[in-house]
């Protein structure tokens, strides 16, 4: 979908607070390029190639600024400022007038938006199929940007003035006279419970259908506190016909604004910081044959390190220590004692929640254990990646980056996936332990798409046991990406880095979520970590009791990663998705985590008779024959992840 998208950019405006009569808003320079052709730059990255820019203030040079890099762009002039809601609807009106189809991305152009965002709100627009999806972000995040209220199943977007101008008439008017306040659809809110109880404020990134949005901003008016059309204004309006969703963007650094220069001053410090603060220099990494001396010797700080990760117990630790040393004698012996490398470990878990739930937004409780995925890797000067493993059954392995590029698709990692190559080349080495190292090293390639990422050496170890439900798959990919992050100097945060590994293993196939690869990131010994989803977040640490132990005991029965397997996975995904957007026609949530009597304000057997009435089973003939029409291109994609099954037990799945 991303290729069909219009994003159309806001650069009316005086821009007044920047305090400058000579440079446009949007001109400004971020680390050397103006701030609109940074934030251009990004959305290509996402894979986006159609633009609009309305344009008013200062237009020749935002015309020239822009028109220079991307001579694709076409520009409407805004004869008069009324308002973002008003230049909007010229965006939208140059967009009909060109015949431009498909949705419209649409956002502000003093935005710098990482490329990740779009491609979750992309994602979100797509499961959700509302009539618009957007960006919200922590109030303490904007302080002054505005509030986002969901109130009887509406959700709304009201400026801080208004709030404010609503509190002073609450304070100096008489009780008998509350005919003004806050409203969303026909409630009146008290604006000071409002303020307190928001949890999030817009951040003005929006993905519309272009019907529902042109019909709505025909209807806007400028009856507020500043009297101007506000663009936020369409949210309540499609929420109210068509549904909403919202996508909380929580790293703070996913989208930045500015609307002053001290502002720009931190966004400028960001960049210039993003720079600096690289993870390390390869060049200062030890040669293999140091690391080997390093653990023969066992310096006091590299003691006390290991014991930090994996307790005092002697007997463990000398054999940990020896499993580390075993990868450096295999790295020596195939790639030399001079190279340069770092390690990278990966721990199993234990998700003690089940399964099914992060990627329907739940919570999840997981703790790391005691065995591991360990690599010693170096960096090579071409962008191929050579792989030895100290299990022999695992059989040495060499790839090419470029080669899983050519003649594909780059514009978006989905899209890449469902490739026709893409398909073929996971084919050929079906059920191969590199898919993982593939995967890790193929959706960082992805990320970083302006950069030729640079291959490696890695001789590999591990314990976890394998198709035991531990996730020994999910380890290679975490240490993989560690140690690509790691020798090409990438700078990603943590979350960014969890998001990429989930995603990253959809290379193999399956369409899971990404919790096993936040418990190994997030681990720390003697802890259960409760981790939140969509957005991620770390919901808290709890030390685990000291007069407790848990046994993990082997069943017997192995978690395969077959091809079948992941068909089965897959299939039960779908029906998650195809129960969900029934349970959407009555309820307005956005995951099945949404779906409790408290969230929605309704008794429970109110959510059990709609439960009751999700079809048992449905045949693949069944389901677009019971769906509208309107649905069916969102079911296409979701039938797309697995073949060969003939019934969809709805209910049940949503139950569980």
């Amino acid at each position: 979908m991303i290729k069909s998208l219009n994003c159309i950019i806001l650069c009316g405006g005086t821009g007044s607070r920047m305090g400058s009569a000579d440079t446009h808003k949007v001109c400004f320079e971020i680390h050397g390029e103006a701030a609109i052709n940074r934030a251009i730059a990004n959305y290509k990255k996402a894979g986006i190639r159609k633009f609009i820019l309305v344009v008013g203030h200062m237009c020749e040079q935002v015309v020239e600024t822009v028109g220079s890099q991307h001579p694709e762009a076409i520009f409407v002039y805004q004869h008069c400022p009324r308002g973002t809601g008003h230049a909007a609807r010229i965006g939208v009106g140059a967009m009909e007038n060109a015949n431009m189809q498909g949705p419209v991305l649409l956002t502000m152009g003093d935005k710098i938006v990482q490329p990740m965002v779009v491609n979750r709100l992309v994602s979100d627009f797509e499961r959700n199929n509302k009539g618009a999806s957007f960006t919200v972000a922590p109030k303490q995040y904007a302080e002054n940007a505005g509030r986002v209220v969901t109130c009887d199943g509406i959700t709304a977007i009201r400026e801080v003035a208004d709030i404010k101008k609503a509190m002073q008439y609450q304070s100096d008017t008489p009780s008998s006279r509350p005919n003004k306040g806050i409203y969303i659809g026909e409630k009146r809110l008290d604006p000071f419970e409002l303020e307190e109880d928001v949890k999030y404020v817009n951040s003005s990134v929006y993905l519309f259908h272009p019907k529902p949005l042109s019909e709505a901003l025909e209807v806007l008016n400028s009856d507020n506190a500043q009297s101007e059309e506000y663009l936020t204004d369409v949210i309540e309006i499609i929420s109210q016909q068509h549904g909403i969703s919202i996508v909380p963007c929580i790293e703070k650094d996913s989208i930045m604004s500015f609307n002053n220069p001290e502002e720009l001053l931190e966004i400028r410090d960001y960049y210039r910081d993003k720079q600096k603060q690289k993870p390390f220099d390869p060049k200062e990494l030890k040669q293999a044959k140091e690391w080997m001396q390093t653990f023969d010797a066992l310096p006091n700080g590299i003691i006390d390190y290991l014991k930090s990760i994996y307790g005092t117990d002697p007997a463990f630790l000398e054999e940990r220590i020896g499993r580390i040393k075993s990868v450096l004698e295999l790295f020596i012996r195939h790639f030399g004692p001079e190279r340069k490398a770092l390690i990278t470990r990966a721990p199993g878990r234990i998700n003690i929640m089940g399964r099914h739930i992060d990627h329907r937004g739940g919570n999840v409780n997981v703790m790391s254990i005691n065995r591991e995925t360990v690599m010693v890797a170096a960096r090579r000067e071409d962008d191929r990646v050579s792989i030895v493993n100290t299990n022999n059954n695992f059989e040495p392995f060499e790839f090419s980056i470029s080669e899983h590029l050519e003649g594909i698709s780059w514009d978006n990692w989905e899209g890449y996936l469902n490739s026709d190559k893409t398909q073929e080349i996971v084919r050929q080495n079906q059920g191969s332990w590199v898919n993982y190292i593939k995967a890790a090293v193929l959706r960082l390639q992805h990320e970083f798409a302006e950069f030729k990422l640079h291959g490696m050496d890695v001789a590999v170890t591990g314990d976890i046991p394998i198709a035991a439900g531990l996730s020994s798959s999910s380890a290679m990919v975490v240490a993989a990406a560690e140690a690509m992050v790691g020798l090409n100097n990438l700078n990603v945060s943590t979350n960014e880095f969890v998001d990429l590994c989930g995603e990253g293993e959809w290379f193999v196939g399956s369409r899971g979520g990404s919790a096993d690869h936040a418990a190994m990131k997030f681990a720390e010994r003697g802890q259960v970590i409760s981790m939140s989803f969509y957005p991620f977040e770390i919901v808290e640490k709890t030390t685990f009791p000291r007069d407790y132990r848990l046994i993990i005991a082997n069943s017997g029965l192995k978690a395969q990663k077959s091809n079948e397997a992941r068909n089965q996975f897959n299939h039960r995904v779908a029906c998650y998705e195809l129960g969900t957007i029934l349970l959407k026609q009555s309820f307005s949530i956005t995951h099945l985590r949404d779906l409790t009597p408290e969230n929605l304000n309704i008794p429970l057997d109110t959510i059990y008779k709609s439960l009751h009435k999700i079809p048992e089973n449905l045949s693949k003939e069944d389901i677009y024959n019971y769906f509208p029409e309107k649905y069916h291109p969102q079911i296409q994609q979701i039938m797309s992840t697995h073949e060969g099954i003939d019934y969809y037990p709805l209910r049940a799945v949503i139950l569980y």
